[in-house]
């Protein structure tokens, strides 16, 4: 077997020891049984369940519909993030760490790359990963809620998350603020 991975972001290796290092700490815990704990999200109530759907249906609505129009225009640093991603898509020899466009690491923008990739160059690729972070963080908004605090706690902070203007309108552009909330969350859940 030959691999080759010259090609291959280090940061790719660096999630996936991140992921063996949190399976390795479960696994050392003992098993998870999975469907009590997926059991234990959703109250056996229909009526609790539809709302939680309900919700998160609405969250995913806001931040997908017309995301390709609204907002209007593409911001310079959303054009930056585009193009760098473009670039790491068409290239296989463009592997940077550091984003310039960014001045961050350039882990988002290899979001952008895939969606880029998978859709075509426009400003709906562009904003897609922004905008199932924040899905994906209403989710375990939810999920921590519920697991820390009880099943009201988490309807109530589903739904202020859900309708929460500060994580629609960034999750409305295509920059890397709502991966913040999604990856603080996702340590949580892991805590919890």
């Amino acid at each position: 077997l030959n691999l080759d991975l010259a090609g291959v972001p280090v940061q790719l290796f660096v999630l996936l020891a991140a992921v063996a290092w949190v399976a390795a700490a479960g696994i050392a815990d003992g098993p998870l049984p999975l469907r009590r704990w997926l059991g234990g999200l959703v109250q056996h109530d229909p009526w609790y369940a539809l709302l939680v759907l309900a919700l998160l249906v609405l969250a995913a609505f806001l931040r997908l519909s017309r995301l390709d129009e609204l907002p209007a225009g593409v911001w310079y640093d959303e054009a930056k993030i585009g193009l760098e991603g473009w670039h790491i898509a068409q290239d296989a020899t463009f592997r940077p760490m550091y984003s310039e466009g960014t001045t961050t690491p350039a882990a988002y923008v290899y979001l952008v790359a895939l969606a880029e990739g998978l859709i075509g160059k426009s400003v709906l690729a562009l904003r897609l990963p922004s905008a199932l972070a924040g899905i994906a963080s209403t989710a375990l908004v939810f999920v921590f809620a519920r697991l820390a605090f009880g099943p009201r706690v988490a309807l109530a902070a589903l739904t202020l998350f859900a309708v929460a203007r500060w994580d629609i309108n960034f999750s409305r552009i295509a920059m890397q603020g709502p991966t913040t909330p999604l990856l603080t969350l996702l340590a949580a859940v892991a805590a919890v």
